[in-house]
């Protein structure tokens, strides 16, 4: 039996609470075939989580935005896009998960301005860990009593801790995203 066959055995024996589960908690951790299947077995069901029933199916270029789509897409999109897919490889993806080819010319156009807020909204949480990592730094800079200031000491380390993997994390991300961002700007 193949990995697909598997795949799809297991869903078609899942309930309808257990694919819902699956794509809202799980997606992420899923390969893209099994997400594919995921999805396929959703609208055999005619499930369909976060209005994908409406944005497959009544959705005009008019109403629609990027952040409308499920999950599974938008990790798709980013992924062909970190990798420097070429726009047929996109669309062919992007319509094998159900998008209609209207959608996915709007998509390919409006990438770039979406990724840009994604970067935007990446800078203000960039910000927001180098702003804890001071407030932990100056928190330890003071003459604290290490017996009775024992819980202050511990919050200055959680907070340099959580200020470092924010920025660390942010950094990257602003990489990533400059990357799908340049690449979107080439599809057009």
């Amino acid at each position: 039996m193949s990995y697909t066959e598997i795949i799809c055995e297991r869903y078609s024996n899942m309930t309808n609470e257990q694919l819902l589960l699956l794509y809202e908690n799980e997606i992420a951790e899923l390969t893209p075939e099994a997400r594919s299947l995921l999805i396929v077995e959703l609208k055999k069901r005619e499930i369909y989580p976060n209005d994908i029933g409406s944005i497959y199916e009544t959705t005009s270029t008019v109403n629609f935005s990027i952040e409308q789509l499920p999950n599974e897409i938008v990790f798709f999109i980013i992924d062909c896009l970190e990798k420097g897919c070429d726009v047929g490889y996109l669309t062919g993806g992007l319509i094998e998960r159900g998008v209609t080819e209207d959608e996915v010319n709007w998509i390919i156009k409006s990438l770039p301005t979406y990724l840009e807020i994604l970067l935007k909204k990446n800078a203000e949480s960039l910000l927001k860990g180098i702003f804890t990592t001071t407030a932990a730094l100056a928190l330890q800079s003071l003459p604290l009593n290490r017996e009775n200031q024992q819980s202050l000491i511990i919050l200055s380390y959680l907070l340099l801790f959580w200020g470092i993997l924010t920025v660390f994390h942010r950094v990257l991300k602003k990489k990533r995203l400059k990357r799908a961002i340049n690449t979107a700007k080439k599809l057009r």
